[in-house]
């Protein structure tokens, strides 16, 4: 079973900003610098197979990039044991439709629904007793707390495992805001980045095929968009290929 959930990346500096509210709440288990991010869907346990088909779902998404910033601290929870301390994120419409069509898209892979609204945050500690007192003054003495805008291109589809020193998250699918190619459009492959790669079997030579439209993506005989899951789509005796997020 891989346990999945859609979320966004904070940047270094926002990180490193968060990691300075650390301390001063008895019980408290803060979250790793390196695990803060902003969840946009939490999918849960799902079999081997569905893992292709979130990668696909979310693969159909165009990705713009939002400016965002942090603001203000808040509660999860009873009011008189609160489990979940958390940073406020502030995002406005374009966070807001980006996370519909996550939803839908996850929603249409038939993946498990999420069934909790959505408020953008960032968990920064998991509570256990901290009293009541010290909890009021730990968020009297943070309540200015603030990020400067930023901005984030790519969103991620994470597997989260438990480890030793708490969950380990790693990354199944980095789906980002990159420039799509027009019919006609070329590019220099030896001028790629390590970690990318050019549109799946969209072009030959470097120029787009006129049968795929305007994405990089190829009409298959099931109707659907090829991927790198599936590429007997449309070279039946392709081998099987890498995907590299």
């Amino acid at each position: 079973m891989h346990r999945l959930f859609v979320a966004l990346p904070l940047p270094t500096a926002v990180r490193d900003q968060l990691a300075g509210l650390r301390g001063g709440l008895v019980g408290a288990r803060w979250t790793a610098p390196a695990n803060l991010h902003l969840t946009l869907r939490f999918i849960g346990e799902v079999e081997g197979p569905s893992v292709a088909d979130a990668v696909d779902a979310l693969d159909m998404i165009d990705v713009v990039p939002l400016t965002l910033s942090l603001k203000g601290l808040g509660l999860f929870g009873p009011s008189r044991r609160p489990g979940t301390l958390w940073a406020g994120v502030e995002g406005g419409a374009p966070l807001a439709d980006l996370q519909r069509r996550v939803d839908a898209a996850i929603d249409g892979a038939g993946l498990p629904r999420e069934r909790r609204r959505f408020t953008p945050h960032v968990t920064v500690a998991r509570l256990k007793q901290s009293p009541d007192d010290r909890l009021d003054r730990y968020l009297a003495a943070h309540a200015g707390f603030t990020t400067p805008d930023f901005t984030v291109d790519t969103m991620h589809l994470y597997e989260s495992r438990l480890g030793h020193e708490g969950p380990v998250y790693t990354s199944l699918g980095a789906f980002g805001a990159l420039p799509a190619p027009t019919y006609g459009e070329t590019f220099d492959e030896d001028g790629l980045d390590e970690e990318t790669e050019p549109p799946v079997l969209a072009a030959v030579d470097g120029e787009v095929l006129a049968t795929f439209d305007d994405r990089g993506r190829g009409r298959t005989s099931w109707g659907g968009p090829p991927s790198p899951w599936r590429d007997a789509d449309i070279w039946p005796n392709a081998g099987r290929r890498n995907r590299r997020r």
